[in-house]
């Protein structure tokens, strides 16, 4: 087999290549010297072999799974250090097979060691008192067991891609508070936020979007993604947030929002304003017996009635929109 040097083959002509290699022709690559035989343990011939296919392909992206369960402590970090002499993407710690946690010490040199290029993914258990600064400085996080995240942990993110979060300590409340955070935040968080709430059943889900109308960042010069989408699974306190940038598909839906928020606005305020009449008249009445205020009273109810009046033009109108834009909106 005659040795050729691919550089940046895709992964898919990589996978075949390997595939059709006979198994001497396999060794003849990966192992070209006799002296590269002999390696310390089965985990340096892995890491040995995985050195020679990067220096015969340069894949697209690169993989690493690291299964703490025989290594800890000072193990683990030598086996680390030794992996991480390749370039990888993506990185992924399981711990799910260790009877106890991973130590905060072993997930503060986990987390550390890691490029902040890679995307890095932990499932397993991390002690509630863990904290790091890099935490979340990743390309994309997930993290299975997230009781120790904090709502200033959260709030932090910035420049990230995809954040997920398994179990955490979040409620509704938090949620909410989130997205208001969000909308008035400088600066570009996250493409999409996942996590599970404290509880696993979501009873109300209209508390998330309490006092919101619709999720729009209030600064769209420094930031892109300025729209926000908000899934709720009520029956497993599952919450998915995604952000969007600014497109022209997009702003008629956000304008129709806007209209309806504003409709409810108006029909609130024609209500308030009917109460206003009805008290009016009543002291209309007590004034009728001969009190001097009355011509007085009379043009403020007159005054009263003009701004309902115009009120319910505006109310009209808006309805009209809705109704015309075919939007789903129930007008009360």
């Amino acid at each position: 087999m005659h040795k050729i040097r691919l550089l940046n083959a895709p992964d898919s002509a990589i996978s075949l290549i390997i595939q059709l290699m006979s198994l001497p022709e396999k060794c003849q690559a990966i192992i070209p010297e006799e002296a590269d035989r002999e390696t310390r343990d089965t985990n340096q011939k892995a890491l040995d072999i995985a050195q020679r296919l990067h220096s015969v392909f340069t894949p697209n992206h690169c993989e690493c799974s690291i299964i703490v369960y025989k290594h800890r402590g000072n193990d683990l970090k030598d086996f680390v250090n030794r992996t991480f002499e390749l370039p990888f993407n993506s990185v992924g710690i399981c711990a799910d097979f260790v009877d106890d946690s991973i130590t905060v010490d072993e997930a503060n040199f986990l987390i550390n060691t890691v490029p902040s290029s890679c995307s890095l993914t932990v499932n397993g258990f991390i002690p509630i008192d863990f904290q790091n600064e890099k935490a979340f400085k990743f390309n994309s996080v997930y993290y299975s067991s997230a009781g120790w995240v904090s709502f200033e942990n959260l709030i932090a993110i910035r420049n990230s891609r995809n954040v997920g979060l398994g179990f955490t300590s979040f409620d509704i409340s938090d949620i909410n508070n989130f997205l208001h955070y969000w909308i008035n935040c400088e600066e570009e968080m996250m493409k999409s936020l996942n996590l599970h709430l404290k509880k696993d059943r979501i009873e109300n889900a209209k508390e998330v979007l309490a006092t919101l109308v619709c999720i729009k960042a209030r600064n769209d010069k420094n930031r892109k993604r300025i729209l926000g989408k908000l899934t709720i699974q009520k029956r497993a306190g599952h919450i998915v947030f995604t952000t969007f940038e600014d497109k022209e598909s997009s702003r008629d839906t956000l304008k129709a929002l806007e209209n309806v928020q504003k409709h409810k606005n108006l029909n609130l305020e024609i209500r308030e304003m009917k109460k206003e009449e009805i008290e009016k008249r009543k002291i209309h009445k007590e004034m009728e017996e001969g009190n001097p205020l009355k011509e007085e009273a009379l043009k403020e109810a007159e005054r009263l009635r003009y701004k309902i009046k115009e009120s319910e033009k505006q109310f009209e109108a808006v309805r009209r929109l809705l109704i015309g834009r075919r939007y789903r909106y129930t007008i009360p």
